[in-house]
């Protein structure tokens, strides 16, 4: 059972992002998330620990997470201080410097691949419907009025394992979006990620998982995650909900991650 209370992404995890977003926006563009201490959070809280840097040339950003807050710094510089909910809402106010928004952007990113993380582990632990149901296929959340034109009302995720027998160390996955959307954040999610070089580790005396990635440890490591989808924004009015097209991202890229137990 993947019962994380608190987790840990060890330094030397890498994250590449290519965001393609409405023309003239200062969030296009391709950056590097590197962690250069390990990030301790609660699941489903923000961080409350560790540091990373956003690498989008010319400009380096170094965050640093603190107990009660961030500090944000641009190439060395003097470092700001945020909460985190400030340093997350930088990304939405068009005022703010496109070096802080590209850093709010990271930190949202690093956010969201956590969460799909940890649903992906929820998947897996539960290796029967992937072992003997392969695909693994669930529906998402549902629409609660008339969809977009064009979207289902009602999407599914299907997660296909490249392995046969039994699941083991070094195993592959694919992890399909169709339409999924996620109420509680109004967003639409559609397209593929691909899970490379699985691995866990299992306490065998109380069959505890500690232990659970892709791709080994460090940023050099062979495998990991390959991300290619659309975030797309949607907005409801009177029961009929719309997609914007300034609100619709592409996302692309790549990481290695193992989460642990603290």
């Amino acid at each position: 059972m993947v019962t994380f209370l608190s987790y840990l992404i060890r330094e030397n995890s890498r994250i590449d992002i290519t965001i393609t977003s409405p023309e003239g926006s200062p969030l296009d563009g391709t950056f590097a998330v590197n962690f250069t201490s390990d990030i301790i959070a609660d699941v489903n809280e923000a961080p409350t620990s560790g540091a990373f840097t956003v690498i989008l040339a010319p400009d380096t950003v170094t965050v640093t997470i603190l107990a009660n807050g961030v500090q944000l710094a641009l190439n060395g510089g003097a470092p700001i201080d945020y909460t985190w909910d400030e340093f997350t809402d930088l990304l939405d106010d068009e005022l703010n410097e496109p070096w802080q928004r590209r850093a709010s952007l990271a930190g949202g990113a690093v956010e969201f691949i956590v969460g799909q993380f940890f649903n992906i582990a929820d998947i897996l632990d539960e290796l029967e419907p992937i072992t003997f149901n392969n695909p693994f296929v669930e529906t998402c959340d549902m629409f609660t009025g008339a969809p977009p034109n064009g979207v289902l009302a009602q999407g599914e995720f299907t997660v296909t394992w490249l392995g046969s027998g039994e699941l083991a160390d070094g195993d592959d996955f694919t992890w399909q979006f169709e339409q999924c959307w996620d109420q509680d954040d109004e967003e639409l999610i559609d397209g593929t990620i691909t899970l490379q070089d699985y691995t866990e580790s299992v306490d065998f005396n109380t069959g505890v998982l500690f232990d659970i990635g892709f791709g080994g440890l460090g940023a050099n490591s062979p495998g990991g995650v390959i991300f290619d989808f659309t975030i797309s924004e949607t907005v409801e009015n009177q029961g009929v909900w719309t997609i914007p097209a300034e609100d619709v991202i592409t996302i692309s890229g790549g990481f290695v991650l193992n989460i642990q137990r603290p």
